[in-house]
C-alpha cells in the first residue's frame, strides 16, 4: 500500500469476497511506524464471468465513537492557494470534492479532523490526504448517535467504471 523498503513499512492485505457476485475488494494498509503514518488503498476485482460496473468506491473510512471535532480543509485560487477553513463538524454531512479530473488549488485533496482545542503546537487530530487524485470526494458527518465518520475516495458524480471478468 506504500512505496517503501521492507525495513521502513509493512503492508497488510485483507481480501473481502462476495461469493454471490464473484466481486472481491482487496484492502491494503501500509504502516510506516517511524513516520506515524498509515496508508490505505483498495482494489476491486471482478472474479465473475460477467462484466460489472463500479459506481462508488471509497479509499478509506474512519469512525470516531466519541469526540467533538472541527473540520479543517483548504481552498484557494491562483496566487491564493491553501486558505485554511476551520468549521465545527455538525450533524449531517460536510463535503469537499472535485470533478476537474486533477488535483488543484481550488480544493486541496486533504482534510483534518481536529479536537476543539487543537492548535499547531498541541492537541489531537486525524488527517486524510490523497497522494495522487483526480476526481475526489472527502466527507465528514455526524450521525444520530454522535458518531463522526470521515470518508475519502473517488467522486461518485459521473463515475462508472466497467470491469470485465478478471479485471481489477
Amino acid at each position: 500500500a506504500v512505496y517503501a523498503d521492507n525495513d521502513e513499512a509493512q503492508t497488510l492485505e485483507i481480501v473481502l469476497e462476495d461469493p454471490a457476485t464473484g466481486v472481491e475488494a482487496m484492502l491494503l494498509y501500509g504502516v510506516l511506524p517511524e513516520l506515524d503514518i498509515i496508508t490505505r488503498s483498495v482494489y476491486i476485482r471482478n472474479q465473475s464471468s460477467e462484466k460489472i460496473y463500479v459506481n462508488k468506491v471509497m479509499s478509506a473510512e474512519l469512525d470516531f465513537l466519541y469526540g467533538d471535532y472541527d473540520l479543517l480543509t483548504f481552498y484557494g485560487r491562483h496566487a491564493m492557494e491553501r486558505n485554511l477553513q476551520r468549521v465545527p463538524v455538525a450533524h449531517g454531512s460536510q463535503m469537499i470534492g472535485s470533478v476537474r479530473g486533477t488535483s488543484s488549488h481550488q480544493y486541496n485533496p486533504m482534510m483534518i479532523l481536529a479536537e476543539k482545542d487543537t492548535t499547531e503546537d498541541h492537541g489531537g487530530c486525524y488527517a486524510m490526504s490523497f497522494v495522487y487524485s483526480g476526481n475526489f470526494r472527502m466527507q465528514a458527518e455526524v450521525d444520530t448517535h454522535n458518531v463522526t465518520r470521515i470518508t475519502a475516495g473517488i467522486n461518485p458524480e459521473g463515475f462508472d467504471w466497467k470491469l470485465e471478468p478478471g479485471e481489477s
